[in-house]
């Protein structure tokens, strides 16, 4: 029997909810049904299960259907979604389709209609499953191969190269002849990635971005990161391996893991998903205390308001920009500056990356140039010179802590 296809069902309606899943696993044998009655509950089942399609009520409890899409998108931008909804209506299928739902069906009709939504989610699986395969992905790096930077190897059954793209030639630095028909752990630093793959079947490790280095003619040496599948060629088991050269990727960041700003990558409710070493310098957090906390908690309340005027939605077209204090961890505040950049979906990452700088010297000689200029124009109407004398008193005290209570007239004989 094929593969059964894991399906998460989102409803509000527990009544909905259990007839829906009822008649899906009886409706094929090839749809398995894990539900969940909110949106909350539904993003903990894809953290914890491995789910191929996503069915969801537009009404379900703490956000509607295309907010519960919006958070899906965000932990994987591909995975089959279909709107499934009695409320419905032709704007809401307009706005689910511009928002990227997969599918869009109503709750019409009787028992047709879970006949109608079991092939909907067999079409959508079954796709997603094709393009991601190995023969698919030969397929299309082969037809690109002149202009694809990543190098895809088939290799048999003892990890030998058989076939390779000619992106070979800039990623190993080596001829593909010279490649082909040589073991392909014998150009990997550590000599054993194709071997663990082998031992373990592929199924102990996560193999969709392994790291190693690659070892050229020259002797030097490159990261890269590998992705590791099977397929079947004319009966003959073969595994396909995409190589992608991580020289520039391992540059940035090692600049953004030394650069004196905060970069940060922030989800659509503002949660913090990744942030730079130097977050502790500037916040005085270490970045392991603010993973997954809400940003917006940690702003001084008088500032809210104004940093999501500024921010808005984090997908907006200009990037946003906004000046704020943040709370540290002796309960002071310090004046941050941020600004918004685009979206990135790398290394288990997903979010919109905001880099924030400490002003917080800019704003005490914004604060202090500011008081100057009021004391000179408060000097422009003292009337008596002990006036103008407890006005520079006053204006040295603040400026400079200096803690003066007294000035001396002195009179000019």
């Amino acid at each position: 029997m094929p593969d059964r296809i894991p399906v998460l069902l989102v409803d509000g309606d527990p009544d909905a909810l259990a007839v829906t899943a009822s008649f899906l696993e009886r409706e094929t044998d090839r749809i398995a049904v894990e539900t969940a009655p909110d949106a909350a509950t539904g993003l903990e089942v894809l953290a914890e299960r491995d789910i191929e399609c996503v069915v969801s009520e537009y009404d379900v409890p703490e956000r509607d259907g295309l907010g519960f899409l919006e958070a899906v998108r965000e932990r994987d931008p591909d995975l089959p979604f279909v709107l499934y909804t009695g409320e419905g209506s032709e704007a809401v299928a307009s706005e689910a389709i511009s928002a990227g739902v997969t599918d869009y069906l109503r709750k019409r009709g009787g028992t047709e209609r879970h006949e109608r939504l079991a092939d909907r989610i067999l079409e959508a699986a079954e796709t997603r499953r094709t393009e991601r395969s190995p023969e698919r992905v030969v397929e299309r790096s082969h037809a690109g191969a002149e202009g694809t930077t990543d190098a895809v190897l088939s290799l048999d059954a003892d990890g030998t190269v058989r076939s390779a793209t000619p992106a070979v030639e800039s990623v190993f630095g080596r001829e593909v002849v010279e490649v082909e028909g040589e073991p392909l752990d014998a150009f990997l630093a550590d000599g054993e990635t194709v071997d663990r793959w082998l031992s373990t079947d592929g199924g102990a490790i996560d193999w969709s971005a392994v790291r190693s280095r690659v070892r050229r003619s020259d002797g030097s040496e490159v990261p890269v990161s590998a992705s590791l599948g099977e397929l079947s060629v004319d009966g003959e088991s073969r595994v396909v391996a995409v190589v992608r050269d991580d020289t520039e990727r391992d540059r940035h960041r090692t600049f953004v893991e030394h650069a004196s700003d905060v970069v940060a990558v922030l989800s659509s409710d503002w949660r913090f998903r990744y942030l730079s070493p130097s977050c502790e310098r500037v916040t005085g957090h270490a970045p392991s205390e603010l993973l997954g906390e809400r940003s917006l908690d940690y702003v001084h309340p008088d500032d809210r308001a104004a940093v999501e005027a500024a921010f808005g939605r984090l997908d907006g077209d200009d990037p946003p920009t906004a000046e704020y204090r943040f709370r540290t961890t002796d309960g002071g505040y310090r004046w941050l500056e941020s600004v918004g950049s685009e979206r990135i979906d790398a290394d288990g990452v997903q979010g919109y990356v905001v880099t924030t700088r400490d002003i917080s010297t800019r704003k005490e000689r914004e604060r202090t140039l500011g008081r100057l200029r009021e004391w000179t124009r408060e000097l422009n109407y003292t009337r008596t010179t002990g006036e103008a004398a407890e006005l520079a008193v006053e204006a040295v005290d603040d400026l400079v802590d200096a803690g003066l209570s007294g000035n001396h007239l002195v009179s000019e004989d």
